[in-house]
């Protein structure tokens, strides 16, 4: 029964896959805070957080997959408050909807992620939300783009939306098939 089900499965899934485009590739996140990286003087590869990038279209639907190592650091915000940030690592997950115009490609999803601190705090692992918009030129099998999240590391900062981490990003992604 379960190889007939198996089979069945991989048989109603080919057409789909069929229309699919698998890309892989890297990211690189900007560490700070991107409202203020005009007043960054010198911008350069250790302000950059890197990581893995996955993404699956169907159509007009697109799941996504970012895993990175965030490096912890130290800010000030613009009312002048010291923050620092431990070390974690990061998966970004989402499914939303995507457009194809000409060569360039423009998404939008949301979905959940998990992050796990590399600190001695009391809650190390964490489940929140993210949204995400992304702008991609698609140059035959290569796209280059500009990634934008919004981060809750916990469902209570939905509500507030004034703190949900801000960050912005560059991809290099790969077509497979």
């Amino acid at each position: 029964m379960k190889k007939w089900l198996f089979v069945l499965v991989i048989v109603a899934a080919m057409p789909i896959l069929a229309f699919a485009d698998l890309k892989v590739g890297v990211v690189g996140m900007y560490n700070g805070d991107p409202m203020l990286i005009e007043y960054e003087p010198d911008l350069g590869p250790e302000d950059f957080t890197y990581g893995l990038d996955a993404r699956l279209n169907i159509g007009l639907i697109e799941g996504s997959l970012a895993a990175m190592f965030f490096s912890g650091y130290d800010y000030y915000d613009e009312y002048g408050y010291y923050y620092e940030t431990p070390d974690s690592l990061y998966m970004l997950t989402d499914v939303g909807v995507t457009l194809k115009f000409l060569f360039f490609r423009f998404g939008a999803g949301i979905g959940p992620n998990f992050f796990m601190m590399l600190d001695d705090g009391t809650d190390p692992f964490r489940v929140g939300v993210n949204m995400k918009v992304h702008a991609d030129i698609e140059l035959g099998k290569l796209s280059l783009g500009l990634v934008f999240f919004y981060i809750a590391q916990e469902f209570e900062q939905l509500k507030y939306f004034e703190e949900m981490i801000p960050t912005v990003g560059l991809t290099a992604l790969y077509k497979l098939f």
